[in-house]
């Protein structure tokens, strides 16, 4: 049970303490959005995958210590600054949905830091990763316990309904959970999952760590995956963005990490780079796997001359005058990716391409030919 304590006297003191003196924080003044994506060309909605996480990754300047008692400047101290609750000397914790003192910290009766990606699920115990505050977020530290590394679901879904718990854990009311999956509180699902479609982005196997990915294809002998994707893409459209969140994006750019949440920043971006969510599962038979369009795979290539003049330029002017020798070497050459019937593993196959190609007027349909 959360106990409470006193608050210090001195709210200075209390910011010296737990924050550290602010001199010791790096500051970053090209953190503005229009100066931050400048290096991106035209719509975000086109935006290269591999260039969005190019500049995530170059832009985080600032890779923050877990814990450092001697200056006081890591991540307690940057959530206490983050994810400050409404009155003076506290914070917000996520699951709970309550304030809490900020001191004391890091014991089972009180808060501690959670990782919204776990760490037996990619993230691991140190790099840049572990210590990125875009997905630690305060926690109590017994709701914490009761999330574990469960991944993020409606409850029902992937276990039979008769398995759920509501709530998760009697501090955290707004929760539920089975044995696989946690279901966090309507006001911070969205949250979740924009927090979530970053860490896939910006972490692809560099700084010595994995290649963070959002599925709902769960691979059990994979270490790097985390679900359920269709059901992230929904919170997403159901709980957007707010000031509150923006405020926050916009800290951890300046004052902590140099770099931003295009999530947050550009919520079209989602559909875009993940896909539409998978048609509404069926309840204990978990996500359909491989139905969704989630996207291209990051190391499929983009073509870039597929415009009318550019594919026909070997060709004679005239289409009438066309050789069909020489059109049909045409259609095989630039036949570059000859895609599975079905590939359950990644989702990328004719499933995925025909979800994409013939989508329905609704989201989550498609159009059937007859």
């Amino acid at each position: 049970m959360l106990t409470a304590a006193k608050k210090p006297t001195a709210y200075l003191l209390c910011l010296l303490l737990v924050i550290g003196p602010l001199s010791t924080r790096s500051a970053f003044s090209d953190c503005d959005i229009a100066t931050y994506y400048q290096s991106l060309a035209g719509n975000p909605a086109n935006w290269n995958r591999s260039e969005l996480q190019d500049l995530l990754e170059t832009t985080h300047r600032n890779v923050l210590p877990y814990t450092d008692s001697s200056t006081g400047v890591d991540t307690w101290a940057a959530l206490s600054d983050l994810d400050a609750g409404s009155s003076p000397g506290t914070v917000h914790l996520i699951y709970a949905d309550i304030d809490f003192p900020v001191s004391p910290r890091g014991t089972s009766s009180t808060w501690n830091r959670e990782h919204v990606w776990p760490q037996s699920r990619g993230v691991g115990g140190g790099g840049p990763d572990y210590t990125d505050v875009h997905h630690l977020r305060p926690s109590d530290a017994n709701v914490n316990s009761a999330r574990g590394n469960k991944h993020f679901s409606e409850c029902g879904i992937v276990e039979d309904i008769s398995e759920c718990r509501t709530p998760a854990h009697l501090e955290a009311t707004g929760t539920s959970a089975d044995p696989s999956s946690f279901l966090p509180p309507a006001s911070v699902r969205g949250d979740i999952a924009r927090a979530l479609f970053y860490m896939d982005v910006r972490y692809d196997g560099n700084d010595n760590g994995l290649d963070l990915v959002l599925t709902d294809c769960l691979d059990p002998n994979e270490n790097n995956q985390l679900g359920y994707l269709s059901q992230l893409l929904k919170w997403h459209e159901e709980d957007p963005v707010d000031d509150a969140e923006r405020t926050r994006n916009m800290k951890v750019c300046e004052a902590w990490q140099g770099n931003r949440n295009p999530f947050v920043d550009y919520p079209e971006l989602a559909s875009s780079i993940f896909g539409t969510p998978s048609p509404d599962p069926v309840g204990g038979n978990g996500y359909p796997c491989g139905l969704p369009n989630q996207g291209p795979d990051p190391d499929q290539p983009a073509y870039s001359d597929c415009d009318i003049a550019t594919y026909y330029q070997s060709l004679v002017a005239n289409p009438a005058n066309w050789n069909r020798s020489e059109l049909q070497d045409l259609l095989e050459t630039t036949h570059r990716n000859v895609l599975p019937y079905t590939d359950s593993s990644t989702g990328v196959d004719t499933w995925a391409a025909l979800s994409d190609l013939d989508a329905g007027s609704s989201p989550g349909t498609v159009h059937l030919i007859y």
